[in-house]
């Protein structure tokens, strides 16, 4: 999606409006998602035509229209456990308020000579494939790894924890413990892979493991999960 800036004016007072009015009014929500849902069943289950090409096409749209919003259905559920619906509102207003760059700004170094640390790989799941991930040493944001790209980064000697995060999506955390000169690989990425399905469900559901991060071979001890 373009950001804000690049988009008209009419469609991101347009965008910011609606999310603004989902998050304060609910029941706005559940109508839009209920008339989506009954355009679906109508599509699916009762259009008909005597073409057979046209009726097919309006069946897949009935079943686009049927799973997008049930997707969105299934957030809002997920709302009242209290996870991921209004980061998605505020995540879609900064968006259309153009306060949201989707541009790295930190990419983690390449280095080749580091003697003790970590390494680490972001595999290519075709999840953010345009967006950096953001990598957290000890509680700190250390950097952002592209899609399919391998980073090194020096560490100090001892115990640490690190994970992973996207908007607000995050893997849990690894502990892990590096030995002087040694170098920990690991691998990162979403943890549905392409199971699309899934990952619409995990975006709602599990969004404090949505990601994964995980130990291919250590220079030092591995613990706990990722």
């Amino acid at each position: 999606m373009k950001p804000a800036s690049q988009l008209s004016p009419l469609v991101a007072a347009v965008g910011r409006g609606f999310f603004r009015a989902v998050k304060a009014f609910p029941p706005l929500f559940l109508v839009v998602v209920a008339a989506g849902l009954g355009l679906g069943v109508f599509l699916v289950f009762f259009a008909s035509d005597p073409n057979l090409f046209k009726i097919i096409v309006v069946r897949i749209i009935g079943a686009a229209c049927l799973v997008f919003y049930g997707v969105l259905l299934w957030l809002f559920i997920a709302r009242q456990r209290g996870k991921a619906w209004d980061a998605t509102c505020d995540y879609c207003l900064l968006l259309f308020s153009g306060q949201l760059n989707l541009s790295p700004q930190r990419i983690l170094r390449q280095d080749n000579e580091i003697r003790t640390g970590i390494s680490l790989r972001r595999i290519r799941d075709l999840i953010g494939i345009y967006r950096g991930l953001q990598v957290f040493l000890d509680g700190q944001e250390i950097g952002q790894l592209l899609y399919g790209a391998r980073c090194s980064f020096g560490a100090l000697p001892g115990r640490h924890e690190i994970y992973v995060r996207m908007d607000w999506c995050r893997s849990e955390p690894l502990s892990l413990t590096i030995d002087s000169g040694g170098v920990v690989q690991l691998e990162c990425g979403c943890r549905f892979g392409f199971m699309f399905p899934l990952n619409a469900v995990g975006l709602a559901a599990w969004p404090e493991r949505f990601f994964f991060i995980r130990t291919l071979s250590a220079g030092g001890c591995v613990t706990g999960k990722g």
